[in-house]
């Protein structure tokens, strides 16, 4: 205009800026080229460049310009920076060399459109996230997502192919270990990025013979939710001598082939109904009555299943097959009366099946242990163990003396015969002046800890994080941990002494490892992570924490990281621990074995009271 030289500055007022509070600048050595000429402005007010574009530019702007003598204000033009050239090494799509941040978009500064010009550029990125999965129960590759998300952005759920887990089925994920149903579809969110497997209970439908003497019983290979359609098998090539097939029964209703029925949230066994031929060519129905069993009151296991038989068949009585157990007493048989005062059964026994349907209940006796105090008058070195079928004796690490009644408590783990045993344990560097001597002693007695060896303790020693959890699991009754899976921690091996402990951890959500794929096993465990771990354990067993002081704020509570900030408050609220003298938490400080034993104990005490019922006591 008028000959003179247009300058159009350029000044970007970036939307992103808005909408991405808590993006990052990075170095602004990325230069973006304009080619002279290749800036033009278009009737209908939009500015456009032509030439190379890149389409990882995400940010949109506004810009203005005027002339450099009168000011005079131009019109504004929308910038598309989906045609820019790059300049530089940048490698815009990819996240910054930190590994956790998001490219988002370019600042423009200014250009000078008169001839070639570079137009100067600082990158944004903002902080994202991984999503990581947990198979919470199940089997299998434990999926890799490797893509970085920001918050609020959508994340392409894998679709759980290759996973399971036996009686189960598959349907999803959630955030919640304990969930019933899962997402149907997940936006990032950094406090709640873990994705676990929800899963299923299945069940199956068997079909038996009841006394086929040919061909072959249906098999039906599927598994089962609650609720779907069964359609009832034909019987195809079954026979019995002398008799002619009428139907299916489960010992309540009869099926014939091709019926329907809706599953139930148990395995269901569908018996032959025989009827009998008639001389004259015909058949005569057999009726057929039922053997159940009842668990009679029963906390844990499974009865056995139900069958049907005719009149004047024999009948085999089972024995505690499913393992049914029932707190403070032991299985001694089976009765006809829920009381006992009808015909007692064993397992092995026979009668022959009558005109009605027959119900066994199971009979308990109640356990009575009688203690003794050891030399130094203490009852809490004596332990509760069970026989087990290979005939080991395995002791019970909840069990302690109850001073109220008199007693010594324990929670039964299964089925099986309890009986007293003394495993004080003593280390010659503990006396009974040590502050934590009890603690030591208690757990030592039930072989939750042990020594260095040379019958020492080293209280003052620091733990390891495979330690810990190894802890943690002794102080959980009746877990198998050879059925346990394996978590692929790339530092711990199958063979390694804590690789059973560690994958009993991961897989019930009480330990996790490192962004590295690691787990440290041999790594001296952090208060912050021992409270981390202890909160996550009690989570595990259901266990609430109780809050017998205030909230408190530590000197140091900023060094506290943000993963366990809320652990490690709800257990300084139930007195599990506490700062120093000078109000100092000192989160990244290592733990002592004295340390770990105390924090356990009390743990532990704490979880055997809470286990107390009135109901319970007189038994123990």
């Amino acid at each position: 205009m008028k000959n003179k030289k247009l300058l159009i500055r350029i000044m970007a007022i970036f939307l992103a800026l808005c909408f991405f509070p808590n993006m990052a600048t990075r170095a602004a050595d990325y230069n973006l080229l304009v080619p002279a000429g290749a800036l033009t402005a278009l009737n209908n007010g939009d500015l456009i460049y032509e030439g190379d574009t890149i389409s990882d530019i995400d940010a949109t702007g506004l810009i203005v310009g005027y002339f450099d003598y009168d000011y005079s204000f131009l019109d504004s033009y929308s910038v598309s920076p989906a045609s820019h050239t790059v300049l530089g090494a940048a490698d815009v799509g990819a996240a910054d060399p930190g590994g956790d941040q998001k490219f988002v978009g370019w600042l423009v500064s200014s250009i000078d459109i008169s001839g070639p010009s570079s137009l100067n550029l600082t990158a944004y990125w903002e902080k994202a996230y991984n999503v990581t999965y947990n198979l919470n129960g199940g089997s299998g590759t434990i999926p890799v997502d490797s893509n970085l998300y920001l918050p609020g952005e959508a994340v392409a759920l894998n679709d759980g192919s290759g996973l399971s887990w036996p009686g189960h089925t598959f349907l999803g994920w959630a955030t919640d270990p304990v969930a019933t149903d899962p997402l149907p579809s997940y936006i990032m969110d950094p406090d709640s990025n873990v994705l676990y497997a929800v899963w299923a209970s299945t069940y199956t439908v068997t079909y038996d013979g009841n006394g086929n003497d040919g061909g072959s019983v249906p098999v039906d290979g599927k598994n089962y939710l609650p609720g779907n359609e069964v359609t009832v098998l034909d019987p195809g090539t079954l026979t019995k001598s002398g008799y002619a097939f009428s139907s299916w029964s489960d010992g309540t209703v009869t099926y014939t082939a091709g019926d329907k029925f809706a599953m139930s949230s148990a395995d269901v066994t569908l018996y032959a109904v025989w009827k009998k031929k008639s001389s004259g060519g015909g058949s005569t129905t057999i009726a057929s009555y039922t053997l159940s069993y009842d668990s009679n009151g029963a906390v844990s296991g499974t009865v056995p299943a139900s069958k049907s038989y005719t009149k004047g068949s024999t009948v085999t009585v089972s024995g505690n097959i499913g393992s049914l157990a029932k707190s403070c007493c032991k299985f001694s048989g089976w009765n006809c009366e829920p009381n006992g005062s009808g015909t007692a059964y064993a397992e092995g026994d026979t009668f022959t099946m009558g005109s009605s349907n027959v119900v066994l209940y199971a009979q308990w006796e109640k356990i009575k242990i009688v203690y003794d105090k050891d030399k130094w008058g203490r009852y809490n070195y004596y332990n509760v163990a069970y026989s087990t079928s290979d005939g080991k004796n395995t002791i019970v690490p909840t069990s302690y003396y109850y001073e109220p009644t008199n007693s010594v408590l324990y929670k039964t783990p299964q089925a099986g015969t309890y009986d007293a045993m003394y495993s004080f344990v003593g280390f010659d560097d503990i006396t009974d002046s040590h502050w934590a001597s009890g603690f030591i002693w208690f757990l030592s007695a039930r072989i939750i800890v042990n020594g260095i060896g040379n019958d020492l303790y080293d209280p003052e020693g620091s733990i390891t994080r495979a330690q810990f959890i190894k802890i943690l699991t002794c102080m959980t009754p009746g877990i198998d941990l050879s059925s346990v899976p394996s978590t692929g921690f790339l530092d711990v091996s199958p063979d390694d002494w804590y690789a059973k402990y560690i994958d009993w951890g991961y897989e019930n959500n009480i330990v996790f490892g490192y962004s590295n794929g690691c787990f440290g096993p041999n790594d001296p465990i952090t208060r912050e992570q021992m409270c981390c771990m202890i909160a996550r354990y009690c989570n595990y067993l259901g266990y609430e924490l109780g809050e017998i002081n205030d909230s408190k704020t530590f000197l140091d509570q900023g060094s506290i990281s943000s993963w366990a900030v809320g652990d490690v408050d709800a257990l300084q609220k139930s007195g599990l621990i506490e700062g120093d003298d000078n109000n100092m938490f000192k989160p990244r400080s290592l733990s002592t074995r004295a340390q770990a034993a105390s924090i356990a104990c009390r743990l532990l005490m704490g979880i055997l009271d809470a286990m107390v019922e009135p109901e319970s006591i007189p038994c123990n």
